[in-house]
């Protein structure tokens, strides 16, 4: 009786760690589709962001070109209106 107790032991010790490495590859492996769904969603809104980000560049530019010609030439721009 007295070697029995202890393999019953070893027996469960050995299927607690299992089950806590499994557990731990679960854990790695949801990280893992965490971060692949994190960049997915960054690359998305970039992706989205860019082309509008783009029109208020160029209409920043042109907005700014109008203000210094008009700063130069303030009756030739008026006459054009």
């Amino acid at each position: 009786f007295g070697l029995q107790p202890r393999s019953i032991l070893r027996l469960q010790l050995s299927t607690s760690v299992a089950k806590t490495s499994t557990t731990a590859a679960a854990v790695t492996k949801q990280k893992s589709t965490f971060q692949k769904f994190k960049w997915r969603v960054i690359a998305r809104v970039a992706y989205y962001l860019r082309i509008p980000f783009l029109v208020m560049s160029v209409y920043g530019f042109g907005y700014q070109q109008g203000i210094m010609d008009y700063s130069r030439e303030p009756e030739y721009m008026e006459s054009k209106l």
